[in-house]
């Protein structure tokens, strides 16, 4: 199922009696399009003597990503693993890390009295795995983002994808070309959902490429070429 903001309200609502004692204020509740994460919890830094307000009540936020088609059990997991976040923030329990020990022993602990299956980390799945294991699929968006893709060919024979935005293109291709594990680059513009498990950075990262998608970029993406001052599309075959 698609997520909606009034069943986010009304599941913070149920879970906030079931597993938290009512004792959690309501605080901003939204529905994002955020492709890289299936949920965020967002709040200012208190200071250790600082008072808790309605203004820094009103600057949390939970957010839950709309651009997936969840089995339901696995949204409340990803409503609730927020909640712990809330609640750790809230009652200012100082953690080690974000997941760390004080969150896993409230994640344990509702795991077990409500037979849940909250996770660290929420996994996104590409649209193959999502279908072989039943778990999330991606819900097609109605104008796709437009994507710059670097294809490397690597001195190892392997293959790198770099994602960038647009105007990291040339800035993106001088490094690339001079660098000392590129043999040579391939420019692709695509708005595929194939390519969203590779993450578009300002930073040049090269990330491996599988000979079964690059085998695919044909069909998938069209054809640039860029010589470090200009970008075009190549034309139609």
């Amino acid at each position: 199922m698609i997520p909606t903001l009034s069943y986010l309200r009304r599941h913070f609502d149920i879970y906030n009696s079931q597993f938290f004692d009512s004792a959690l204020p309501v605080p901003r509740l939204a529905i994002g399009k955020a492709a890289g994460r299936l949920g965020s919890f967002s709040a200012p830094v208190l200071s250790a003597d600082s008072v808790l307000s309605s203004s820094h009540l009103s600057r949390c936020c939970i957010r839950i990503s709309a651009c997936y088609d969840y089995p339901e059990p696995q949204l409340q997991d990803v409503i609730i693993h927020e909640m712990i976040h809330f609640h750790v923030w809230y009652h200012r329990l100082h953690d080690s890390s974000p997941h760390g020990p004080i969150f896993r022993s409230i994640m344990e602990h509702i795991n077990k009295a409500g037979n849940r299956h909250i996770s660290v980390s929420m996994r996104i799945l590409t649209p193959s795995q999502a279908t072989e294991q039943k778990i999330i699929t991606k819900v097609p968006l109605r104008n796709p983002r437009l994507r710059y893709v670097c294809v490397t060919h690597l001195t190892d024979n392997g293959l790198g994808i770099t994602i960038v935005p647009r105007t990291q293109i040339f800035p993106t291709h001088l490094i690339l070309s001079s660098h000392s594990i590129v043999r040579s680059l391939e420019w692709y513009i695509s708005r595929d959902q194939a390519f969203d498990p590779f993450p578009t950075s300002r930073k040049v990262k090269i990330y491996r490429l599988s000979p079964d998608l690059y085998a695919r970029i044909p069909s998938l993406a069209r054809p640039c070429i860029c010589d470090g001052m200009t970008f075009r599309l190549l034309p139609r075959r």
